[in-house]
């Protein structure tokens, strides 16, 4: 059983883009981190249906992400661990959600 006991959310703008954020710490570790004291830092990214000049489906109704998808939470993941010493926040895990 896991325990969120920290939340907060913020608004990026850039151009007409804006992107919500919020950010949540899990008091566990993906288990490949487990009994190494270090924490982890991942990202979802969802484009919301209304981003576009045409609604698009929302991925997690046709049940797959796609490869863009994908690669942007790859990128947000990799980015946030390059600059976050994950050894201070010990074993938590801080989930980063981002909708466009």
């Amino acid at each position: 059983m896991s325990f969120f006991f920290f939340f907060f959310f913020f608004l990026i703008t850039v151009g007409q883009t804006k992107v919500i954020c919020t950010a949540t710490i899990e008091s566990r570790v993906p288990g490949f981190l487990r009994g190494q004291g270090k924490g982890w830092v991942t990202a979802e990214y969802s484009m919301l249906p209304r981003a576009t000049n045409s609604r698009n489906q929302r991925e997690a109704t046709r049940g797959k992400l796609g490869g863009r998808t994908m690669e942007i939470q790859r990128l947000i993941g990799r980015s946030l661990r390059a600059v976050v010493d994950l050894e201070k926040i010990g074993e938590r895990t801080l989930w980063i959600d981002c909708d466009v």
